[in-house]
């Protein structure tokens, strides 16, 4: 049995015409085709929007300014935001909106990577190393029979299977989202259609349905979404970054679905590409204990318990910013430092912690090692960023208050130079490092 077709495609089908005229007419009303019309639109739309405002106006039919405006918000992303609620469809309005909300589709993105960019490939951060490397989902995209949804044949069908590649993905169907995209025209739109895909599946979340295997499923569609993989990838991990329990709540089978959830993120990865999958697992709990930090009131190290050791540096990572910003700040560095420690083995809720919105300054002063200390261990810090490390807990303390303090608005300086008298010779060199980059 076949499924209902959205409105949308219905109307995009309806609208189907013949091919584009030999030449395109000065004057909007001598087309006589849907593709004609879309040209001469698209053409004009960046340099005089009242006369193609005018022009759309002048047609009577609903589905010719439909298709209208879905030709000129494809052809010019971020722009046609005011169009969108012209389009009477909910599911035609979303992904009319959704196209002007995402700004990688503003930029033209090379296919696949080229010999230019290789280079790339040797950096730390994660974004290149993506998009460069040789791996591939495990399925053959033209070889997918897609779900049985009549959504029409000519190109306007991109807006119908879409959505059907959505809803696959929202029921947990990662393959049926990915032959739902198979059948877009390779190219652009289909990768588009993939990286939408993706993101979907972390909404499961909510419903209690962030399985292993859907996440897993998941990061198969971003390898199968082109020149936006990296970006996929990167999105994905942030979505299920986001879910994790509150830092002091006790939720040991949270944290194991969620443990479980991150390691199936970078399986179809570390399986193909070992490092750069353990990589991606990385940064997915540096962003996650974040996260958990951000969602609790109070600092616990409640996750101590229920997660891997490996993890835990990300832990003690995320609770320093919180103890470096919170209300009353510490009066020096030893007590944030005793500070620190007594979250680290408080469990359970107690007095509300007064945590900072929004994140600590993106300043990404360890993305090349300083000359003498390139043999310590660096990770991920809280994101995108790396941060030295030491296997002595109590260093590590001391590291990881010091890159909070410098990120925090204002600086603790105070904090920094009391750490660069620290007697271990990598805390001193990461603070002074640090009191380098500051405004005196």
């Amino acid at each position: 049995m076949q499924r209902p077709l959205p409105v949308i495609a219905t109307a995009l089908l309806a609208f189907a015409c013949g091919g584009p005229s030999p030449e395109e007419p000065a004057r909007f009303e001598s087309c006589s085709t849907a593709e004609c019309r879309a040209t001469w639109a698209t053409d004009r739309w960046l340099t005089d929007q009242p006369a193609v405002e005018e022009a759309m106006g002048s047609l009577e039919e609903p589905i010719a300014r439909l298709a209208l405006i879905m030709a000129i918000t494809e052809a010019h992303p971020g722009t046609t935001a005011a169009l969108c609620a012209q389009i009477p469809d909910r599911i035609g309005r979303e992904h009319c909106e959704s196209i002007n909300a995402r700004p990688h589709l503003r930029v033209d993105a090379p296919a696949a990577a080229t010999p230019s960019t290789a280079d790339a490939a040797r950096d730390e951060a994660l974004y290149p190393r993506l998009q460069l490397a040789s791996l591939e989902a495990p399925w053959s995209l033209e070889a997918l029979a897609p779900p049985e949804v009549d959504c029409p044949t000519d190109f306007r069908s991109r807006t119908c299977w879409t959505y059907t590649a959505s809803q696959e993905a929202l029921a947990g169907a990662t393959e049926g989202a990915a032959a739902s995209c198979a059948r877009i025209e390779a190219g652009k739109w289909r990768d588009e259609c993939l990286f939408q895909a993706a993101e979907v599946v972390p909404l499961r979340a909510e419903q209690g349905g962030l399985s292993a295997p859907a996440v897993q499923g998941a990061t198969h569609l971003c390898l199968s979404a082109g020149r936006f993989r990296a970006s996929c990838v990167s999105h994905l991990m942030h979505a299920i970054a986001q879910a994790a329990p509150a830092v002091d709540m006790e939720a040991p089978e949270h944290w194991h679905a969620h443990a479980q959830a991150l390691e199936a993120l970078g399986a179809p990865i570390a399986g193909q590409e070992p490092d750069l999958g353990a990589d991606v697992v990385s940064q997915a709990w540096a962003r996650s204990m974040h996260a958990s930090v951000g969602h609790g009131q109070d600092l616990t190290g409640n996750p101590a318990d229920h997660v891997d050791a490996r993890w835990m540096p990300h832990l003690r990572a995320a609770l320093a910013v919180a103890v470096v910003s919170r209300t009353p700040p510490p009066a020096d560095l030893a007590a944030a430092q005793a500070s620190l420690d007594d979250a680290l083995l408080r469990r359970g809720a107690r007095t509300p912690a007064v945590l900072p919105p929004g994140q600590p300054e993106d300043v990404p002063v360890w993305s090349v090692a300083p000359e003498g200390l390139g043999d310590h261990h660096r990770i991920w810090y809280l994101g995108e960023m790396r941060r030295f490390t030491s296997r002595v807990e109590e260093v590590d303390s001391v590291l990881v208050l010091v890159e909070a303090a410098a990120r925090v608005a204002p600086p603790r300086r105070d904090l920094i130079e009391a750490a660069s008298r620290h007697p271990d010779a990598l805390v001193a060199a990461v603070a002074e490092r640090h009191l380098s980059r500051l405004t005196p």
